[in-house]
């Protein structure tokens, strides 16, 4: 049995023409999925409280990769890449990024479209 996780970095407004936070949307949406099997999910989950205990993060609170220091990422990064990818048959990371400026406008009506979209091209 296979698990997806999906997120999102973006939004799915389509306020394009002010600027992003002060009254428009953002330019771009990226949605990435993990998946993973049932037996492995628990190296993920181990993954991110050692990631939560080595930052002093709080579970309670969205964590923004924009938020996180180059060497931060970088180390999530690699240790996510060593520690887990490489080492699994089962794992996988999938994502799309869209210019939503290019996206037509009838496509723009349903905003679960890029999610439904984005599992059929998996």
């Amino acid at each position: 049995m296979m698990k997806i996780y999906i997120d999102e970095s973006g939004d799915l407004g389509w306020k394009l023409d002010k600027p992003n936070r002060h009254g428009g949307s953002s330019r771009f949406i990226t949605i990435t999925g993990i998946i993973i099997s049932k037996d492995e999910e628990k190296y993920i989950s181990r993954f991110i409280s050692d990631i939560y205990k080595k930052y002093n993060l709080t579970p309670n609170i969205e964590k923004k990769g924009a938020n996180f220091i180059s060497e931060h990422s970088s180390f999530i990064t690699s240790q996510l890449t060593n520690k887990i990818i490489n080492k699994s048959d089962s794992f996988k990371i999938i994502s799309i990024t869209v210019n939503k400026s290019k996206v037509f406008e009838s496509l723009r009506k349903d905003k679960t479209y890029f999610i439904i979209m984005f599992l059929v091209c998996y």
